[in-house]
């Protein structure tokens, strides 16, 4: 099933918690708020956030607490709106890595700006990192000339996993070929074996490919990913 995309708002300030809260729900994404980071711990690390909006007004003692939840690795790339009125807390929140400031009195068109900004980061990062489940015919060609005959299991824009009748050697380098839907554009792309689970699965990593290939390929994996997160 599409995970939807995911916002936390760190707040003991129910105003602010409704405005951004709202705000990010009419933009259909799922919104969580709660009082401190402690409780944000826990839906911080055991889920993929998007987006944070931390009250750096009110985080005191927690900011430690923030520097450490922002290094866990499925989230450390979330965008950070923080709410920060006096200069000496905005430069802290910038050095933490705050891509938005919002201050107080909340003006209503501030924060949509915020939140929109914001959402149109998180969907280029959902399309950079989205992963296509599809099966397609693929052909591996191997620097000796053999080709192996296999099928995707699903594709990024860095790289494909595939079903393959025989193992391949992590490290190999190797051009696949397939046929990107929906006009079937040849791509022929250099890659890399990553892994090999010795079971009739492999990972490949794309190569350097030509502008040509490049942009078919990502307009097409956008395309898709646009309907994903209309059918989530």
């Amino acid at each position: 099933m599409p995970t939807e995309i995911r916002a936390l708002v760190v707040t003991r300030d129910p105003a602010m918690a409704d405005m951004f809260s709202g705000g990010f729900r009419t933009l259909g994404v799922e919104t969580q708020s709660v009082d401190d980071l402690i409780s944000a711990a826990n839906p911080w690390l055991r889920s993929k956030v998007e987006a944070v909006v931390v009250d750096f007004d009110g985080l005191g003692d927690e900011l430690s607490i923030f520097e450490e939840l922002r290094k866990n690795p499925s989230n450390q790339n979330a965008i950070v709106i923080a709410v920060a009125t006096h200069p000496s807390v905005s430069q802290t929140a910038s050095a933490n890595g705050a891509q938005f400031i919002v201050q107080r009195p909340f003006l209503s068109e501030q924060v949509h700006r915020a939140i929109r900004a914001a959402h149109g980061l998180m969907i280029q990062g959902r399309r950079r990192y989205f992963r296509l489940s599809a099966s397609l015919d693929v052909s591996l060609i191997r620097d000796s000339g053999e080709t192996i005959e296999c099928k995707s299991i699903n594709l990024s824009r860095n790289g494909m996993a595939v079903d393959t009748p025989q193992p391949l050697k992590v490290g190999e380098s190797l051009t696949l070929s397939f046929l990107a839907p929906p006009s079937q554009a040849d791509m022929t792309i250099r890659a890399v074996v990553v892994w090999d689970d010795n079971h009739g699965k492999a990972g490949l990593r794309f190569g350097r490919v030509s502008h040509h290939v490049e942009e078919h390929l990502h307009a097409w994996l956008d395309d898709e990913c646009l309907i994903w997160h209309k059918v989530s």
